[in-house]
């Protein structure tokens, strides 16, 4: 509920917290979060006003669901999908907002496509159990983390899952919750597993595109991106030649590269169809930071997780020690981050090239093999 400071004040029982310069939320202090009182003035407000409503609607729809959730976890498996339909359908009929409507459609949907695979009659892979498509509706459209965490880890625990959809997403909820320790081992399992099928789904599930495998050799280093200028590119580029290329990864933009960034979103596996990912909801995406990603790096972090999560695995894949990719990825700043110059060429091509000033040689690799 949204109202500027020109406007009316509520009725006691209404709690008021001022988000922004007259503008305020306001939530009942029964009933959770009522309509929304629009001011024309609001207009002035822009995407801030917009982001605030979509974070409240997250707020509302995460009580309920969840709420909601912990109902239906009593009953039979077999009748879970059915029931939270009937809830999504009740909770439909009782709201007025557009946005809350938006989102229990969307999870109906969800809700449907799970059945229909269901009654299928083959399936690629074992259908996940309701509580994982519930976590995945309540980190897309929610505003608790923790709560899907607590999902992903009883089903995991019950049932001794060790698919790689899950054990990643697992990690990737570990990083967004705490402790980051466990979202370490968890990715270094994978990252580094211990058995041919594991490799394959691995490979099969956090695909990124091959075109990268060409470069034989990366030298990766850390600075200033953010200050590059277009005299320092065309000299990295001179001493690489034809055969080889840059890349760069930060947080913040480097016009001087002349190109737009891939940027890295914070995403997880669907566990429905775990060859795509879904963005996680503005509440609990907002403290992972999004990666700028400039060069053929690009082509190897197109698959989902969260931006450090894919650029660590990234640089593992290029070759860099499995510590140094995951400190290296947790390291980026404001305006640091890391350059990497590839070459067609072995690693002795790199030896002699001369980095801008700023910046720290952290290693030599050899490509590994795609």
């Amino acid at each position: 509920m949204f109202i500027s400071s020109a406007t009316k004040m509520p009725d006691p029982g209404y709690e008021m917290t001022e988000i922004d310069d007259g503008v305020y939320v306001v939530r009942n202090a029964y009933d959770g979060i009522s309509e929304y009182f629009y001011d024309p003035s609001d207009e002035q407000q822009g995407p801030s006003v917009a982001m605030s409503r979509q974070l409240l609607a997250e707020e509302r729809f995460a009580n309920f669901f969840e709420e909601t959730v912990r109902k239906i976890l009593n009953l039979p498996q077999e009748g879970q999908m059915s029931a939270m339909y009937r809830y999504l359908g009740d909770e439909y009929k009782h709201t007025e907002h557009f946005l809350i409507k938006n989102v229990l459609s969307r999870v109906a949907a969800r809700m449907t496509f799970w059945e229909s695979l269901n009654r299928a009659l083959r399936l690629p892979a074992p259908l996940p159990p309701p509580e994982l498509v519930f976590a995945e509706s309540c980190l897309q459209f929610g505003a608790n983390a923790k709560f899907s965490l607590e999902l992903v880890r009883e089903v995991v625990q019950r049932e001794k899952r060790s698919d790689v959809p899950t054990l990643y997403n697992l990690a990737n909820l570990y990083l967004i919750c705490h402790p980051v320790s466990k979202a370490k081992e968890l990715w270094l399992k994978l990252i580094a597993p211990e058995t041919s099928g594991t490799r394959q789904e691995v490979a099969s599930t956090l695909a990124g595109s091959k075109q990268l495998s060409v470069f034989r050799s990366t030298l990766v280093a850390y600075g200033e991106t953010a200050g590059l200028d277009v005299d320092d590119l065309n000299r990295l580029e001179d001493q690489l030649g034809l055969n080889g290329a840059v890349s760069i990864a930060g947080l913040a933009r480097v016009e001087s590269f002349g190109t737009r960034p891939y940027v890295i979103k914070p995403t997880l596996v669907d566990w429905l169809e775990p060859s795509y990912g879904f963005l996680l909801s503005s509440s609990i995406g907002k403290d992972q930071a999004e990666l700028l990603i400039y060069g053929p790096l690009s082509d190897g972090v197109g698959f989902p997780g969260l931006p450090s999560l894919r650029l660590a695995t990234a640089l593992v894949r290029m070759g860099v020690p499995v510590d140094l990719s995951w400190s290296l990825a947790e390291s980026l700043k404001e305006h640091k981050g890391l350059l990497l110059l590839h070459t067609m060429e072995g690693p002795s091509a790199l030896s002699a090239i001369t980095l801008p000033a700023g910046f720290s040689k952290e290693t030599i690799v050899r490509q590994k093999a795609a």
